[in-house]
């Protein structure tokens, strides 16, 4: 009998620079270090300042799926690691 599965889903996102701007606005954000993302896509992730909150993380959070979002502090990268 198979057992439970796990899925995780990690993204680097480019967003256009007035999404990135609205997100920064809308959410209330600080300086967060993303967690450790799979070495294939270590050198997609820029090493700049992030920004994070709950607000995003919950944002992002939908019908089961646990995320963790990281948005650049000046600038149009997004994170996005998720589990369900």
């Amino acid at each position: 009998m198979p057992g439970p599965t796990t899925y995780w889903i990690q993204a680097v996102v480019e967003l256009r620079p007035e999404i990135a701007d609205e997100m920064r606005s809308k959410f209330n954000l600080s300086s967060s270090q993303p967690k450790p993302f799979e070495p294939a896509l270590e050198p997609s992730v820029p090493s700049v300042s992030y920004v994070s909150g709950p607000e995003i993380n919950s944002a992002f959070s939908v019908n089961g799926w646990k995320s963790s979002v990281y948005l650049q502090a000046d600038g149009q990268t997004l994170l996005i690691d998720t589990v369900d």
